[in-house]
């Protein structure tokens, strides 16, 4: 079985890129928000991936954090998002406000996905979840139980980032994490 050049070259700068990411999440919180202002590093699923500006904080805002490289600026009736990962440049416009105009950008799979208008949050009992649901404002929460987590619907004039950090004020401190809308399944 041969092993796929472009494939290990991609492996290794996305390893590089994990690196990276894990050295400026090691910061302190104020040096990171100087660094990327309103772009967050966030995980979900076990990946990393860039929450890009949503909210019309600035005209123009930038990101720079080793091999990926981001800007975004506000036009009269959008918000254009073109972010540069090991040399290629991708672009994504989205609505001025709104669930649409909530996006963040993947990394490891080179693209823009759409976040989604709630969290997962791991919990061992159904007893917390009413008081974390209230904590946030949550429209609505659904226990897994034999899972061990919860989705929690969050209004639209909660940003999900913004419900994690309130969160992370919780004595319990409960594991929280954004949701991306995936791809749309196939039916045969």
């Amino acid at each position: 079985m041969r092993s796929n050049p472009l494939k290990i070259q991609r492996s290794r700068a996305f390893r590089l890129l994990c690196l990276y990411f894990t050295l400026a999440l090691g910061m302190s919180a104020e040096a990171q928000e100087s660094i990327t202002d309103e772009f967050r590093i966030m995980t979900t699923d076990g990946r990393e991936v860039v929450v890009l500006p949503s909210a019309a904080t600035s005209a123009h805002m930038q990101l720079e954090l080793g091999p990926i490289s981001g800007r975004s600026y506000e036009t009269t009736s959008q918000r254009v998002h073109i972010v540069s990962f090991n040399g290629e440049v991708f672009r994504a416009s989205t609505p001025l406000e709104g669930r649409s105009s909530r996006i963040v950008f993947i990394p490891s799979q080179r693209k823009f996905a759409q976040l989604l208008p709630s969290i997962r949050v791991e919990l061992e009992d159904y007893a917390k979840l009413d008081s974390i649901s209230k904590a946030i404002g949550a429209k609505k929460a659904t226990f897994f139980e034999k899972l061990g987590f919860s989705i929690i619907d969050l209004p639209d004039t909660v940003h999900p980032v913004e419900a994690i950090e309130q969160l992370e004020k919780l004595p319990e401190q409960p594991k929280a994490s954004i949701r991306v809308r995936g791809p749309r399944v196939k039916w045969r």
